[in-house]
């Protein structure tokens, strides 16, 4: 079920490219339009106790709770890459520029990330 559910959605991400520019979020995106000549392939992340601080100070989880789920989602995401992008090799594979969100927060990411994507694309 989860191989034809991935097909669905490698489906709608290679339509949706070909019709309009567009921003996607995960589902190895990066590995299923690698033949894509314009597009940018952009990994976002913090470190673990960035993370951490997120959960426990702005959703409040517990600690013990935030951690466990933390590596649950990296363990998760890990797994999904390595099923369907069979070139994965870690989080830069496929990747043409990394960011710490942490370093320099939300919105100013975001605002970085904006700007060079103008730059690329008008």
């Amino acid at each position: 079920m989860q191989d034809e559910i991935f097909s669905v959605q490698e489906n709608i991400i290679r339509d949706l490219a070909k019709k309009e520019s567009c921003i996607i979020v995960g589902r190895c995106a990066d590995s299923i339009l690698s033949d894509f000549e314009n597009r940018l392939c952009i990994y976002v992340y913090a470190p673990v106790e960035a993370r951490l601080k997120n959960c426990t100070e702005i959703l409040k989880m517990e600690e013990k709770t935030a951690r466990k789920m933390i590596r649950e989602v990296d363990r998760s995401r890990e797994l999904y890459h390595r099923r369907y992008c069979p070139e994965y090799n870690g989080p830069s594979t496929n990747k043409d520029l990394m960011i710490d969100s942490s370093r320099f927060g939300v919105e100013k990411t975001a605002e970085i990330l904006a700007h060079i994507a103008r730059d690329m694309f008008a």
